[in-house]
């Protein structure tokens, strides 16, 4: 197939502006500006799930503990009976059956004690776990700076991306009749549908080609369409660049 070095070389153009608009249309799917953002909300329900929860706990062992105190009184009142029915038996079994009752009370005290006081801890260490959602303030602050910094890199892809579109469609307006149709059909066909040969590489699949194509490539004119044998994208050889150029 013949074609214009002109020609070939302005589908180039083409295909090189179809580039950098996949480019950039694939970096407008993934700006670090919303990465950022995303990792901040996240961390800050995270932190309001948990200081919730924590709240939650808090509330719940605040109700135990005021079960066990109340546990605790009871004892006490019942401890101190015990002594004072002591002072004013003298019936040894009486006294003996008293003596049990208020050794048992005092180590079921001891136990409901100590239990408050670790109930108590804990409870210290849930409102102190909660106190986090004090903290949602600066993170909505990060929140809101974070998304003001995302609403400029959208729009300032936004606007390449507009750029980019224009260049390519005057790239392709500029294309004459076989070329328009060969740049559509191997734009269908190829990712990168028309490449530079860089050395021995194709610009397209990247696939080193091999001594006997380059060697056939070198003798063809400067007007001859070529392809590279992997991938089927058109490759302009420097030489009909050189043609173009002039």
């Amino acid at each position: 197939m013949k074609m214009s070095p002109r020609q070939q070389a302005a589908m180039l153009e083409a295909a090189q502006e179809q580039t950098r608009l996949d480019g950039l249309i694939a970096r407008a799917a993934c700006l670090p500006e919303k990465a950022e953002l995303d990792r901040l909300e996240g961390s800050l329900r995270r932190e309001l799930t948990g200081g919730a929860r924590s709240k939650l706990n808090a509330a719940d062992l605040g109700r135990d503990i005021a079960k066990l105190q109340s546990d605790i009184s009871k004892l006490i009142a019942r401890e101190k009976a015990d002594r004072l029915s002591l002072g004013a038996v003298e019936d040894k079994f009486e006294r003996r059956e008293l003596q049990r009752d208020m050794e048992s009370t005092r180590r079921r005290r001891l136990r409901t004690e100590r239990k408050l006081e670790e109930y108590k801890k804990m409870q210290q260490a849930y409102a102190a776990d909660a106190q986090r959602s004090v903290g949602a303030e600066e993170a909505n602050k990060d929140i809101a700076e974070a998304r003001e910094r995302l609403a400029g890199a959208e729009r300032d892809i936004r606007a390449r991306i507009a750029v980019a579109e224009t260049k390519l469609q005057e790239r392709i307006s500029a294309l004459e009749g076989d070329a328009a149709k060969l740049y559509g059909k191997l734009s269908q066909a190829n990712g990168i549908p028309v490449a530079k040969i860089d050395g021995r590489t194709c610009g397209s699949c990247f696939m080193e080609l091999d001594v006997g194509t380059l060697h056939d490539f070198d003798a063809l004119p400067a007007d001859q369409v070529t392809f590279c044998p992997e991938c089927g994208a058109m490759l302009v050889r420097p030489a009909t660049l050189a043609v173009a150029m002039k």
